[in-house]
Parts: structure tokens; sequence; C-alpha cells
């Protein structure tokens, strides 16, 4: 009995940790959302400068 209890509960924890993976990789990595970020604010700054130039 004590065995079945254990694995039951290995199991759970390794299936909760599984989705949660697939939902992080879903999302895409965080650095994609910051380098567009970036790359627009690099963009409105070079605007700035033709303009004040």
């Amino acid at each position: 009995m004590n065995l079945k209890k254990i694995f039951f509960s290995a199991v759970t924890v390794s299936v909760l940790c599984a989705l949660t993976g697939c939902d992080y990789i879903e999302e895409g990595k965080p650095e994609s959302s910051l380098l567009k970020q970036q790359e627009e604010h690099n963009n409105k700054i070079d605007l700035l400068e033709k303009q004040q130039a």
C-alpha cells in the first residue's frame, strides 16, 4: 500500500511538472518579447534623432 502511494505521488508530481513546462513552451521565450521591445525603442530613438537633425 505504501509503495502505491509513493508511486502515485511521484507520477502526479511528474505530470504536473510536465504540464507547467508545456505551458511555458507555448508562450515562447521571454527574451523574444524583450528583444522586440528593444528593437521598437531603438527605432523610436533613431526617428527622434533624425527629426532633431
